[in-house]
């Protein structure tokens, strides 16, 4: 539920800082700050776009519902995730942004995966990475860094497809990728575009193996990845796929196990509050 628009619509600022900060919560694991943003983060980032008509103020609005789709999916609100995620591309062609375009297709991807449709995930992936296929040469950060993360959704969604040399091939073109762009960080709005590297392919190595049942191997990536400061939390969550694995690790997945309960019970309450304002609005006009 969104609030009502004030009479006069945020300026660019304040929407670009709403959408920054909910896409840190979203990558922080703060499920908390990220529900209590989200719906204001939207309103403002719908108000700017209708009311200013710019591509940039398109822009904001695409990433504003890139960020609310990756809420929904944890949120396993398939519906509203897939809802999100076409108001994400619809707004990056009013924008005129087809790397803005892609992001919100690797969305799509991770929709399809949680789905089950494996082949229709990788596809998609696939599809879209060849169509903003970098050329490296040019060292265009922002553009290898989102080819990047589509093929890292194909890598994924072919491991889930028991390929897991098919997975491993795509990785390694994602690292000749990744390697090319060195110590240098993408320029982006959201986090998902800065934080793409070396580390981050080395964790979704990691992730093939551990659903190949190569738990050894995935352990060993890890602590490489550790070294190199990348985050873990997407790794250890697919770790629920493999009973050796979480044998091995059963301190942390405690502790994750804390702090995703936390999140549960702000959904519950979230869903709860939704139902009873439904029913409220329905009485009232009966």
């Amino acid at each position: 539920l969104l609030p009502d628009w004030p009479d006069t619509p945020p300026t660019t600022a304040a929407v670009e800082q709403r959408v920054r900060d909910a896409d840190q919560a979203y990558h922080a694991d703060q499920y908390a700050v990220l529900l209590s943003e989200v719906p204001g983060m939207l309103s403002d980032a719908i108000h700017l776009a209708e009311a200013d008509g710019g591509e940039h103020a398109w822009r904001l609005r695409a990433a504003a519902h890139v960020v609310a789709a990756g809420c929904l999916l944890q949120l396993r609100h398939h519906d509203l995730a897939y809802q999100a995620t076409m108001a994400a591309l619809d707004a990056s062609q009013r924008a005129s942004d087809q790397v803005m375009a892609a992001m919100a297709i690797s969305r799509m991807t991770w929709l399809l995966i949680r789905q089950g449709r494996i082949a229709d995930a990788d596809r998609l992936a696939v599809i879209t990475a060849d169509g903003i296929e970098p050329r490296l040469r040019n060292l265009d950060l922002e553009r290898i860094s989102h080819w990047g993360w589509l093929l890292l959704s194909a890598a994924a969604a072919a491991a889930r497809d028991s390929r897991p040399d098919d997975a491993r091939e795509i990785l390694d073109a994602v690292g000749a990728g990744a390697a090319r762009m060195g110590v240098h960080q993408a320029p982006g709005l959201l986090h998902m575009t800065t934080m793409f590297g070396p580390a981050v392919v080395a964790m979704r190595r990691a992730e093939v193996e551990m659903v190949a049942g190569n738990a050894p191997g995935a352990l060993k990536i890890r602590d490489r990845v550790d070294e190199a400061g990348a985050a873990l939390g997407h790794a250890f969550a697919t770790s629920r796929e493999n009973p050796e694995w979480r044998r091995g690790e059963s301190a942390f997945q405690a502790q994750l196990a804390a702090q995703w309960q936390e999140y549960l019970n702000f959904s519950n309450n979230l869903q709860r509050q939704t139902i009873e304002e439904r029913w409220a609005s329905t009485d009232a006009i009966n």
